[in-house]
């Protein structure tokens, strides 16, 4: 009798689990927007593989564990007063209490971080979990964003009223902490550092005075987010960057100058950190040092270069 009770509980957990987030379909999954793919920014499309089911799946303690796992970290969450969809603020009564709590965070929280994500309908909702998941997301986190980035068809309105589109340029920044944990988004950051991955892949479209800088832009934000990895590979990028004929250089001198600042921030082991303190104060502070001097001496000098 004990034995059917546990049978019965056990397989009512593991339909509530598969039930809150964890799906394996292969196809895609839309999420709901009233409005038509093509007009709203907010219209994202989940990825098609958005987490892999519980490898412990089929062993009952371990998945009744996992469960267990999720319900606490949910109850930790409502205990520090978080609120979901608060767009692109951090959903905690401030700063401090978000990096606090932040810091509690490890690879077991990944999933559930990443169900409460995928139940979001907008990018600018996603973002605070995207800022959680750069402390303890590794390679499901990275296809999940790197999926969210790519199904982007619609067109973002004005970025001052569209806080969609600073949330899908936030999704590169939050790849670059969750690059030194994850091969996929190194891959992936080290790619969409060129310009012309995003000629050729790019689906959606900005706002007109913007459109035609998008694909720099999202290879500046590459570039800072491998940087921001603390990976060798970014600064070797960045020092043949700096080479280019001036003409073509002094479009990227701000970006470059950004990028050796994440960079020497990931080299001291504050890559996560930075993302949730004073960074302006830490850049002007940076830049009072040798590196930093050099570096924005070169920035301005290319800037004065006449177009």
């Amino acid at each position: 009798m004990k034995h059917k009770i546990l049978v019965g509980i056990l397989a009512c957990g593991l339909i509530l689990f598969l039930y809150t987030g964890v799906q394996t379909d292969t196809e895609p999954k839309h999420l709901v927007d009233p409005q038509p793919v093509l007009q709203r920014s907010d219209s994202i499309v989940a990825p098609s593989q958005l987490l892999e089911a519980d490898p412990a799946s089929g062993a009952s303690n371990s998945t009744l564990t996992h469960l267990k796992t999720r319900a606490r970290l949910k109850e930790r969450l409502v205990s520090e007063g978080f609120r979901s969809g608060t767009g692109l603020r951090s959903g905690f009564e401030n700063d401090a209490e978000e990096w606090k709590f932040v810091q509690t965070l490890g690879p077991a929280d990944e999933d559930e971080l990443l169900a409460m994500l995928l139940e979001q309908n907008s990018l600018s909702n996603r973002v605070q979990f995207h800022r959680m998941l750069t402390q303890c997301g590794g390679d499901k986190a990275a296809q999940v964003i790197i999926d969210t980035i790519k199904s982007q068809t619609g067109r973002f309105g004005n970025p001052a009223e569209d806080h969609n589109y600073y949330a899908l340029h936030g999704c590169l920044n939050a790849l670059g902490p969750i690059s030194t944990r994850s091969e996929i988004a190194r891959r992936f950051l080290r790619e969409a550092a060129d310009e012309e991955y995003w000629k050729l892949n790019r689906q959606h479209k900005a706002t007109e005075y913007i459109e035609p800088h998008e694909n720099r832009y999202l290879a500046s934000e590459s570039i800072k987010a491998l940087a921001r990895g603390g990976h060798p590979e970014a600064m070797e990028l960045i020092n043949t960057m700096r080479q280019w004929q001036p003409q073509r250089a002094k479009l990227w001198a701000g970006a470059l100058v950004d990028a050796v600042f994440e960079y020497e921030v990931a080299l001291r082991g504050d890559s996560v950190r930075i993302g949730f303190i004073d960074e302006f104060t830490e850049f002007l502070a940076w830049g009072k040092t040798d590196t930093g001097r050099k570096w924005k001496q070169w920035s301005a000098e290319m800037r004065m270069l006449a177009d």
